[in-house]
């Protein structure tokens, strides 16, 4: 039976966080969050792209602005 208790964590949890805890003695604190920082956005740009995958969404096409260059006695001397 499984307890309600929510402090009471499991074997993988504490797997878990016994491994978090010998990667930050390893490689300090601050690696370890710019690493979690970079996968949030990694997961968040995948899971974007998927729903427009799945929502066959084309993106609209980047229109360039025409500007006319002078081409007038610029460059004759």
């Amino acid at each position: 039976m499984v307890s309600d208790n929510i402090r009471h964590p499991s074997l993988s949890r504490k797997a878990g966080r016994s491994l978090m805890r010998a990667l930050r003695g390893l490689f300090g604190s601050g690696p370890l969050k710019k690493a979690g920082d970079s996968w949030r956005v990694l997961k968040e740009e995948y899971e974007k792209g998927q729903a427009g995958a799945e929502a066959d969404e084309e993106p609209a096409p980047k229109r360039i602005p025409h500007r006319e260059v002078d081409s007038g006695d610029a460059g004759s001397s």
